[in-house]
């Protein structure tokens, strides 16, 4: 069931409700899928199969939304409907499929406020303290958890934690966290904003461990909320990431060149007409003609936090960021690519006024410049990213120069990452040119 690509295919993604109807969709699978897209997209949902004339569907809502209510209100449009407050079944007319969506929409968009559609994570506690395992096991006779008896979701919060991968190459990470050791399942995306100096809360299920006969407690990370706070670590952060997507492919889109002040009537017309669909970019820091058009947006860095497609500000998107399900992308300056898969057949609009490049560009790439660095690195140098060496690093030259020349000397092959250190691959040559970052640096500055 490509649920997701119908759902932004049908613009259903920007209402108070999603609906969507499949031809060949299993009916047992429906409610089952419409559970997932309402805790996604934190809207309620339907899903109906087409037999013939008559559509047979099944609904799913959220905590603060009383489905049933919401059917009884628009009962007009619908042959029957039975249920209760959180799920449905429904039946209706293919002929009124838009006409049930649209009365719907306008009955919740009545009815409820905007925070009762804001995604939340409940959470137990705040933990400031050593957790033991006679806790963990105090909790353990919770269960088994499910429906109607979640398992209980804690959270820590802090600035800066170490993390490091489970093993080189993996995709798995361990947290060092003061309170117990978090596990991450696929959370390498998140080692920036885990090392980047800004405030977060990392919620997590406890477990424990066991292994040989030893126990130890254990959190499994489920979900990071941050605060998109520019420090010098977070901008330099930013750099790596804008370094890195300069050799993601260039997907296919049209791009829209405007000012300043056509942006920001844009920006206006669409945060009035709709709580969902826009994203706005940047590279940095909110250029200040833009400040009072995005006020109140929520601000991610990288990839947004949330993925209901509620309009936000992106601050340096990173090439797989999940940007697909919005509807107007707006870049408040000009970025040094468009490299994000996800901008696939999009139209994006882009100030046409402001560079939001000219720290890539200014970046030196000369050989001599290149090899001192180099020289300087070779030794080798702690730490599981570019960012954190040029931190390390006393070359005498700017971090921004030791990220870039860091991640071209391993692109190269002439150096790596490994076990937490920056290290030389002995008898490994190569030319600065065979580098992708490094040549994109330099048509960057030639186009400057």
């Amino acid at each position: 069931m490509q649920t997701k690509e119908q759902i932004a295919a049908s613009g259903g993604a920007y209402g108070n409700i999603i609906m969507l109807c499949g031809e060949d969709w299993s009916t047992g699978l429906v409610g089952i899928v419409a559970a997932k897209i309402a805790e996604e997209f934190n809207r309620p949902a339907i899903l109906f199969v087409r037999h013939g004339d008559m559509l047979k569907g099944s609904a799913r809502t959220i905590e603060n939304v009383n489905i049933y209510e919401a059917l009884k209100s628009c009962s007009e449009f619908i042959e029957e409907f039975g249920g209760h407050a959180q799920a449905a079944g429904v039946n209706v007319r293919a002929e009124n499929f838009e006409h049930l969506r649209n009365a719907l929409d306008d009955y919740l968009g009545e009815t409820y406020s905007p925070e009762d559609f804001a995604p939340v994570l409940n959470v137990c506690e705040d933990i400031d303290y050593k957790v033991d395992l006679g806790l963990i096991k105090e909790l353990e006779k919770l269960e088994p958890c499910g429906v109607g008896n979640k398992k209980p979701l804690f959270s820590v919060t802090a600035r800066s934690l170490g993390a490091r991968r489970l093993k080189d190459g993996s995709p798995h990470i361990a947290v060092e966290a003061e309170e117990l050791e978090l596990v991450w399942f696929g959370g390498e995306k998140a080692l920036p904003l885990l090392a980047a100096d800004i405030p977060k809360t990392l919620v997590f299920e406890c477990g424990i461990s066991r292994f040989r006969g030893e126990e130890t407690p254990r959190g499994i990370v489920r979900d990071m909320v941050c605060a998109a706070e520019l420090t010098d670590l977070s901008r330099l952060y930013c750099f790596r990431n804008d370094l890195l997507r300069l050799c993601a492919p260039q997907p296919s889109l049209s791009v829209v060149f405007e000012g300043a002040e056509s942006i920001c009537s844009r920006i206006r017309a669409a945060r009035t007409a709709c709580a969902y669909g826009l994203l706005c970019v940047c590279s940095g820091e909110v250029p200040p003609q833009f400040a009072e058009a995005v006020a109140g947006l929520d601000v991610e860095l990288f990839r947004p936090g949330m993925r209901n497609a509620g309009n936000m500000l992106l601050v340096s998107p990173a090439a797989d960021a999940e940007v697909g399900m919005y509807r107007d992308v707006i870049f408040l300056d000009r970025p040094a690519d468009f490299n994000i898969a996800a901008l696939a057949g999009k139209k994006i609009i882009v100030n046409r006024e402001l560079c939001g490049y000219n720290s890539i560009a200014g970046l030196e790439t000369s050989r001599e410049v290149m090899g001192e660095v180099y020289r300087s690195l070779r030794s080798g140098m702690q730490g599981e990213d570019s960012v954190a060496v040029a931190l390390a690093a006393d070359a005498g030259f700017d971090a921004r120069q030791v990220v870039f020349a860091a991640e071209v000397f391993c692109e190269l092959g002439l150096l790596r990452f490994e076990r937490g250190r920056l290290t030389l691959v002995r008898g490994k040559r190569s030319e600065l040119n065979r580098s992708r970052i490094y040549n994109a640096v330099c048509a960057l500055k030639e186009k400057r």
